[in-house]
Formats: structure tokens, C-alpha cells, sequence
């Protein structure tokens, strides 16, 4: 019984497993593991809709805005997962770090580095 509270818990929070693992996919399949384990101890497994929510919320906001208006185009859990897991990869391919890099940073110091950068290209500002 405690073991089933102390995952119901844990898995109410992915972006802890996205930010301990340092990676999208690693992080998601130790969230998904957990939830295996929780629904072992008896626990109900989350529907597709609070999967896809729970996903989405653990990602930082700039993903997140961009994914939320997509969420209905995914009837599966499993499908928004793949979804998300491949853009990211694109996202570190084609950035050359972490999609993830700004994960503890507010929004507002992520806007305060936009536009410091911007100040670099004048035109474009």
C-alpha cells in the first residue's frame, strides 16, 4: 500500500523523470516504468488524454505551446509519445544540444536571452 501511494505520487510529475535523465526518451520510459509498477500494485492506469496532458506538461514551454494545439490529432498516448520523442531529436540534430537545455529557466529569462541574442542581428529584430 505504501509503495502503490509513493508511486501514485511520483507519476503525477514526468518532468522530474525528463530532468533526472537529462533525455526526453530515458526519462518518459522511466515514467512509463513506474506507471507499470503502479498499476502492479493495484493501481488504475492513467487514460490516454491524462498521459498526453502529463506529457505535455513536463515539457518547457516553448515545446509545450507548440504541442498543445496538436493534442487532438493524437487518439493514443503512444502515438503523441512518438510525435514529441522524434521532434525533439530533430530539435537536438539540427540545435546541436539538448531541446531540453532551458527546462529550469522561467520564461522570462529564456526571453532575456532571445533578445540578447537578437541584439546580434539588428536586421532581424
Amino acid at each position: 500500500m505504501l509503495q502503490k501511494h509513493s508511486l501514485s505520487v511520483k507519476i503525477q510529475n514526468p518532468a522530474a523523470y525528463i530532468k533526472e535523465a537529462n533525455c526526453l526518451s530515458i526519462g518518459v520510459d522511466k515514467w512509463e516504468q513506474d506507471i507499470r509498477d503502479y498499476v502492479a500494485t493495484g493501481g488504475i492506469h492513467p487514460s490516454d488524454d491524462a498521459m498526453i496532458m502529463n506529457l505535455c506538461s513536463a515539457l518547457p514551454s516553448a515545446l509545450r505551446s507548440n504541442l498543445i494545439w496538436r493534442t487532438y490529432e493524437f487518439q493514443q498516448y503512444s502515438q503523441f509519445k512518438y510525435y514529441v520523442i522524434k521532434q525533439v531529436e530533430r530539435l537536438e540534430h539540427f540545435n546541436g544540444k539538448s531541446a531540453l537545455m532551458y527546462l529550469d529557466e522561467s520564461e522570462d529569462e529564456v526571453m532575456a536571452l532571445a533578445r540578447e541574442k537578437l541584439k546580434e542581428f539588428p536586421e532581424i529584430a
